[in-house]
């Protein structure tokens, strides 16, 4: 009679049946405390209040390595700072340049030194696409608040654009900056960038600084975006040309 080689899967799986094997991932497993949040690897896992599933395929606080460092300078070519390489410190003014994207990962975190900002010129582009069980986090690298930016500028600041595709901002907090987000360059013939369902919390300034081309440019409705909010000295500042 023949023999039938079964998969290594399936033997596997045969031999473990109600014996008790050890799981090869938290994913599924029980757990009693609704909220509880563990590492696995990269990912994150929170407790639902019967098993463990995942809440992001990576997470800054999952990162195991020193971060990466970005110092003053200009970003010339499309770059993507990862989640596993977090946290990103920015020393100075990092500025993308005409014609580049920068994309931060879902889960990113990004740490700023005093003064320190990102800036995105009005014919390039940053793409944060990420949700709320992996944000991108700007914060001070000294955890003051007020510890990065300046008076006239957020910890990233884009432009509203007549000639590339607007920014994307989805699920960004931004938190403990002089100023949080800036949004410069509004006017009526440019379209603003995306900025939708995102935290602006304990800055000591304005959660978003605007700039705008004329007193009547229109300025988007942030809460109506889905925006929060939270400590800080002013939410959404006027829009007086500059």
């Amino acid at each position: 009679m023949s023999r039938i080689a079964l998969p290594l899967v399936v033997v596997l799986a045969a031999v473990c049946a109600g014996v008790g094997c050890p799981r090869s991932t938290l994913v599924g497993a029980p757990c009693e405390v609704p909220g509880e949040e563990v590492c696995e690897d990269l990912q994150k896992l929170r407790c639902d209040g019967r098993q463990f599933i995942i809440l992001a395929p990576c997470h800054a606080d999952c990162a195991p390595g020193p971060g990466v460092t970005h110092e003053q300078g200009e970003i010339a070519a499309d770059e993507t700072w990862l989640c596993a390489e977090s946290p990103h410190l920015v020393r100075g003014v990092v500025t993308v340049a005409p014609g580049a994207t920068l994309t931060i990962e879902p889960g990113s975190e990004v740490r700023l030194e005093p003064s320190s900002h990102v800036d995105v010129d009005v014919d390039a582009r940053v793409v944060i696409d990420a949700n709320a069980g992996a944000p991108v986090l700007f914060t001070s690298n000294n955890e003051l608040e007020g510890g990065f930016a300046t008076a006239a500028t957020g910890g990233l600041n884009v432009f509203a654009t007549s000639s590339v595709e607007p920014s994307i901002i989805r699920s960004l907090i931004v938190e403990r900056g002089q100023n949080g987000l800036g949004v410069f360059g509004l006017s009526a013939t440019a379209t603003p960038p995306v900025v939708e369902r995102s935290t602006f919390r304990d800055n000591s300034g304005f959660g978003i600084r605007l700039s705008c081309d004329a007193v009547d440019s229109p300025v988007p409705d942030f809460d109506a975006a889905g925006n929060l909010f939270f400590g800080n000295g002013g939410d959404v500042s006027t829009c007086s040309p500059e």
